[in-house]
């Protein structure tokens, strides 16, 4: 491994993070166990994401033709505040729809050459249309995202458990990342249209980017 695969590796382990610190069960995961949830759902996204290659290419939109799942473009505004949205998947019926004012957003921030080189892409829409394809196929159990879940509360030997939502996104990111070759986890470009740092380096575990 290179030093600059590792500078890669432990990038996307950081941004990662970000997501999984933002989560409303993080103060509820035990430190020993945060990095191993982000290795698992990174590695479900690149699997996931080479498994499709394989059968449909690596173009998002035909994948998205090819399963039969409709992309339609919102009017809706997706500025909720403190809170960009720039695409969702709704499972009844399969449909990814795309909220264009937050990923233009994100092209704002690509049209610098040096971004645009950095990301190998004009525009960010294919970016959040593999994101939610992989929400389809966890949506339909063919992603194998692996079931991490957090206790609420315990009373003697019962448990009351909540899965950790973060992961999925983790995963979604790692899937599109991984699908169109992009240089490092998409929530960097999440950040960037928010106006937030980027962390690059990995956090110690317990610690947040957010």
């Amino acid at each position: 491994m290179t030093p600059a695969t590792i500078d890669a590796a432990s990038t996307d382990h950081a941004l990662a993070f970000d997501l999984l610190a933002a989560d409303p069960q993080f103060h509820r995961i035990e430190d020993h166990r945060r990095d191993a949830m982000i290795a698992s759902a990174l590695a479900a996204g690149v699997a996931s994401a080479d498994d499709l290659r394989r059968r449909h290419g690596s173009d998002p939109d035909a994948i998205a033709a090819a399963l039969g799942i409709p992309v339609e473009v919102s009017a809706t505004p997706a500025d909720y505040g403190s809170t960009l949205v720039f695409a969702e998947y709704q499972s009844r019926p399969p449909r990814i729809v795309l909220f264009p004012d937050a990923i233009a957003r994100v092209d704002a921030c690509l049209a610098d050459a040096a971004m645009r080189a950095h990301w190998r892409i004009a525009s960010a829409r294919s970016v959040y249309v593999a994101h939610e394809l992989f929400h389809h196929l966890d949506a339909d159990a063919i992603a194998h995202l692996p079931a991490h879940r957090v206790t609420l509360f315990a009373l003697g030997r019962w448990r009351w458990t909540a899965g950790v939502a973060a992961l999925s996104e983790i995963a979604a990111g790692a899937f599109a990342q991984r699908l169109l070759g992009l240089q490092a986890h998409p929530r960097a470009l999440d950040l960037l249209a928010a106006a937030r740092p980027v962390t690059r380096s990995s956090p110690a575990s317990g610690t947040s980017t957010r």
